[in-house]
């Protein structure tokens, strides 16, 4: 049964539900909304799109076992930004301690892209897409956030960047079938940081995946559906539906044998993948000493500032 919450607005988390339980369920952060006309993630943003719905970039649901989290900010193609990745991650966190939530799942809204990475003008001041307080979390508060409970995402729209990057986090992928996904860092002077080096080769043959990160092109889901990107591909509008469904098939098992056998699957002790852990470090090290150098800071801020990107030479 799918619940109904009254809006709070103000809050970096808009709670879907019962209002009798929302204070208790999750804590208010006090986050508010912020406007920012900029582009996103390397997708062009018009004058006319950039005024943010009432509620907050984060809309939380409950229907049954299946905890729903829906990105919502449509103006910028859901760009991931501090505020949005804070109300994720504490979002994230509470639905994995919850016993009635057994299976989650993460939708684009209604935003005409599924997620554009992160908030390259936010980046290009100094902010990382990542939750205030647990940057320990990665981008999203999501992608280095294990959690027991299977992630599926149902992915209504083009994904670039991180928001590509984000469903390697996920357990389960579902996508409508005019979806196309693009690593598009590189164009802007930074590289897959967010997973795409770490976990891609986990999910496609390793030539192929290098490929699609160092020469990035569009990535159709016919391709992604053959190389095991993605699980399902469905009509457009569809892909909420299926991957609900898919949750409910889920969340109809033993609990505690899907909890464990998906920590037994990605080598998890005390909620870290161990098996991941040492190329994180070196993909970090890699990053901060990108992004601290005159090339790497030079990428977001001529994104924000519409300047085309030089190519140059040397390290």
């Amino acid at each position: 049964m799918r619940e109904t919450y009254a809006l709070a607005p103000g809050d970096g988390v808009t709670l879907l539900g019962t209002p009798e339980d929302s204070e208790g369920d999750f804590t208010r952060s006090g986050l508010g909304f912020v406007a920012v006309g900029c582009q996103a993630g390397g997708v062009p943003i018009t004058d006319g799109s950039v005024t943010p719905p009432a509620a907050g970039p984060l809309l939380v649901e409950r229907r049954g076992a299946v905890g729903l989290l829906t990105l919502n900010r449509p103006h910028v193609h859901n760009a991931v930004n501090a505020d949005m990745a804070t109300a994720f991650g504490a979002a994230l966190e509470r639905f994995d301690t919850d016993p009635d939530v057994r299976v989650i799942v993460i939708h684009g809204g209604t935003a005409k892209s599924f997620c554009s990475g992160a908030d390259l003008k936010e980046v290009a001041g100094g902010t990382t897409p990542n939750a205030r307080g647990h940057e320990e979390w990665g981008f999203l508060g999501l992608v280095k956030h294990f959690v027991s409970a299977p992630i599926i995402a149902a992915v209504n729209g083009p994904a670039y960047a991180g928001g590509v990057e984000l469903l390697l986090a996920c357990d389960l992928v579902v996508a409508a079938s005019d979806v196309r996904f693009v690593f598009t860092e590189i164009e802007h002077g930074l590289f897959a940081s967010m997973g795409g080096t770490v976990r891609l080769s986990d999910h496609v043959p390793r030539k192929i995946a290098f490929e699609w990160l160092i020469a990035p092109s569009e990535i159709d889901m016919s391709a992604a559906l053959a190389w095991g990107l993605v699980n399902r591909v469905v009509p457009p509008g569809e892909e909420l539906g299926a991957a609900l469904a898919l949750a409910d098939r889920i969340a109809a098992l033993p609990p505690a044998a899907v909890r464990a056998c998906k920590r037994a699957f990605y080598g998890a002790v005390r909620g870290e993948p161990v098996l991941e852990t040492q190329h994180w470090l070196v993909n970090d090290a890699e990053w901060l000493a990108l992004r601290n150098s005159p090339a790497g800071q030079d990428g977001p801020r001529a994104f924000a500032a519409k300047r085309r990107l030089a190519a140059e030479s040397g390290p």
